[in-house]
């Protein structure tokens, strides 16, 4: 992060330049982009969902981000 200057960018600005940059795969890109979106303040995601389907997306994006290698880039 520091190597780019992406210290005090937006987290959208921190994917694309990842992708960028060949850290993460365009798929992985997207997914980051998607829970991104979701989590947004101004998304209110969570305004109507019930406990069950906070958990369910909090276990989704717990087991995503657990499944992200950083020892190498991720393809």
């Amino acid at each position: 992060m520091t190597e780019n200057n992406l210290l005090n960018q937006t987290l959208e600005i921190k994917i694309n330049k990842l992708h960028e940059i060949g850290l993460i795969s365009d798929a992985i890109k997207k997914r980051l982009h998607k829970y991104r979106r979701e989590t947004n303040p101004e998304a209110h995601i969570f305004t109507s969902n019930n406990q069950e389907d906070i958990r369910s997306f909090a276990e989704e994006l717990l087991n995503f981000l657990y499944d992200i290698d950083l020892k190498g880039p991720i393809v």
